[in-house]
């Protein structure tokens, strides 16, 4: 409760191999915790997937033979018992992509969300128990452009509905995560200085289970700061609890200029 580290943590070992593994990630699927990761073999990539019950093998999600490069890596479970694995590809065959778990733990064929990318876009998901969930993901268009995009999934990884700004121009917005909270979800993401505004900001914003995001009367997005920070630092990553209390966690930029893990807590208190 108050964030601070366990007094005495117990280490237990998952993998022992030669490889470099990057980028961790834990969900539970169907009251199964599962831990997925990124292995990289002399530039050649995988995803792998443990899942934590007696006798569970480590599965490959995507080969080294299959091409893709994964980059960023997200992990949820979708509706009530189905699981989903997107990843960010900059390289090898470049897109957002999603990989479905069905409901016997088995992976079906990555799904491409979206072929736009370019060098640090990341990708998050969240779950809606009753219907699927949500895949965001945010883009850097041209290079220039930093936008944020919605879209609603069904359990089995299939599309709901099109694909949405949350953010866009002339706003500039990158490492965006989701984390379902009532009938939608909360966005909680990084703001870029723009001509206006030149100091970057951790901010949430809320939006509906199809995507729409909260407006006020002229149109305008509805956003909320939580901290100042850096313009840079990899994907932010917001989650709910059931006592709806918010933690959005990111790295940051201490006083000397290195890196700092930073966690801000909220509490969100419904009408």
């Amino acid at each position: 409760e108050t964030l601070g580290a366990p007094s005495s943590p117990t280490r237990v070992r998952v993998t022992n191999n030669a490889v470099r593994e990057l980028r961790p990630e834990q969900a539970t699927f169907d009251g199964t915790p599962y831990l997925g990761w990124i292995a990289d073999d002399d530039g050649k990539r995988e995803i792998d997937l443990q899942r934590f019950e007696d006798g569970a093998e480590v599965k490959q999600l995507v080969m080294m033979s299959d091409g893709y490069i994964p980059t960023s890596l997200a992990m949820a479970q979708l509706a009530k018992d189905h699981g989903g694995v997107a990843f960010v590809d900059e390289a090898g065959h470049r897109g957002v992509w999603l990989v479905p778990i069905d409901d016997m733990g088995q992976a079906g064929a990555p799904i491409q969300i979206s072929d736009a990318v370019n060098g640090g876009d990341t990708v998050d998901l969240g779950n809606r128990p009753d219907d699927g969930g949500g895949i965001l993901y945010s883009l850097a268009l041209g290079g220039v452009n930093y936008e944020v995009h919605f879209r609603r999934l069904d359990q089995n990884g299939g599309f709901l509905g099109d694909e949405i700004k949350i953010i866009s121009s002339p706003l500039q917005a990158r490492d965006a995560s989701l984390a379902h909270l009532g009938d939608g979800y909360v966005v909680a993401y990084r703001q870029l200085p723009t001509g206006t505004d030149t100091q970057a900001q951790i901010r949430i914003a809320f939006i509906t289970k199809e995507g729409n995001p909260m407006r006020d009367a002229e149109g305008r997005l509805i956003t909320t700061p939580l901290v100042n920070a850096s313009a840079s630092g990899g994907r932010v990553t917001a989650r709910v609890s059931v006592e709806g209390e918010l933690l959005v966690g990111f790295v940051d930029t201490d006083a000397d200029g290195g890196p700092a893990f930073r966690l801000v807590r909220k509490r969100l208190d419904c009408p």
